[in-house]
């Protein structure tokens, strides 16, 4: 069962990689590229939030004892939406890019 966890990621991760690439490829292009970074940051942010407490579930209680890297991990992933910009501002700059306002 927790294979499926581990293929769910790599699809995830591949996903992300294609979407910061892109939106790099548009920067240097001098396209407009703002929402595409948005949408890669949003998504990243998600997942780390996602992965870090599915591994927490597996790791029960001692996930929370700090000889294990996955608290850090687990801690890093809830502050990752405050740097760089808010998720929600990352979802307004997004919505922004989607309507043709980039």
């Amino acid at each position: 069962m927790h294979y499926l966890r581990f293929g769910a990621g790599a699809l995830l991760s591949f996903s992300l990689r294609l979407m910061v690439r892109q939106g790099a490829d548009y920067a240097d292009k001098g396209l407009p590229h703002l929402h595409r970074v948005a949408m890669a940051k949003t998504l990243a942010n998600e997942a780390a939030t996602r992965v870090t407490e599915k591994a927490m579930q597996l790791f029960g209680a001692a996930g929370y004892n700090t000889e294990f890297p996955i608290e850090r991990y687990f801690r890093d992933a809830k502050m990752l939406p405050l740097g760089g910009g808010a998720t929600q501002i990352m979802r307004n700059i997004l919505a922004r890019g989607l309507l043709g306002n980039d």
